[in-house]
């Protein structure tokens, strides 16, 4: 049932109901609407930290995947001490050793057990850390023969950033890059050693030109390799033979 009041606007005092609203339930009424205006900012105040408190998990989690997944190697140290907090399975991986065997300085101690270069690396890794406080850039070391857990050597280089607290860092693996270069200039050194000592007359030509004789060859030619007042000669000489056999 609906009850309907009615009021005679043309006498100074409606009818008693309107007596309810009095200046103290006025007053209640709007401190009963500030009150709740005060609880909807704070929920929507908690309503926004929740909000940023999810985006920056989600964010945490995408950067361990990206941290622990990664195919380089990587590293993250404490910027406040230098000391070891984290690896990624790539890092295991290529030097072996699981976090707990290098975690700390742990893993000065294993990755240069020489104590003259280890002191060496960390007086530098210390410059290091204030430079990255002082820069944004990327730093990078020069090659580092690191041991590994098997007692092998790498041959890597190091590229530290500052994040936070946190510098990372990630390793780029030259070994099987030297170890090539290595291998060519062994290569390279018995097939000097062999035609220097052969009774054969050996060349190596490049386009058009001899790159190489030996002092065989040369001397079929009544010639010395290595006089220098026959280099020119030779050389003219040679250029014609090597256009007559090609």
């Amino acid at each position: 049932r609906h009850t309907r009041f009615k009021c005679d606007w043309s006498s100074d005092v409606c009818s008693s109901d309107l007596d309810l609203f009095t200046p103290e339930i006025v007053q209640l009424i709007e401190e009963a609407a500030r009150n709740a205006s005060l609880a909807w900012e704070a929920g929507e105040v908690e309503r926004q930290r929740d909000a940023e408190r999810e985006k920056r998990s989600a964010a945490e989690e995408r950067f361990q995947r990206i941290f622990t997944s990664s195919p380089v190697p990587k590293q993250i140290h404490s910027a406040s001490d230098g000391r070891l907090i984290a690896i990624n399975q790539e890092h295991e991986r290529i030097f072996g050793y699981p976090l707990d065997e290098i975690r700390g300085s742990l893993w000065f101690e294993r990755a240069y057990p020489d104590e003259e270069l280890r002191q060496k690396i960390t007086r530098y890794w210390k410059l290091d850390i204030e430079r990255a406080r002082k820069s944004p850039e990327v730093i990078t070391s020069p090659e580092l023969s690191i041991r590994c857990r098997d007692g092998s050597e790498r041959i890597v280089v190091g590229h530290m950033a500052l994040s936070g607290n946190d510098m990372i860092v990630s390793w780029t693996d030259l070994t099987a890059i030297r170890r090539s270069e290595q291998a060519l200039r062994d290569s390279e050194e018995r097939f000097r050693v062999l035609a220097e000592n052969s009774l054969a007359g050996i060349y190596v030509v490049e386009g058009q030109q001899l790159a190489y004789v030996n002092p065989a060859f040369a001397a079929i030619f009544g010639y010395r390799v290595r006089s220098e007042e026959h280099t020119s000669e030779l050389q003219s000489h040679l250029n014609l033979v090597c256009r007559l056999l090609l």
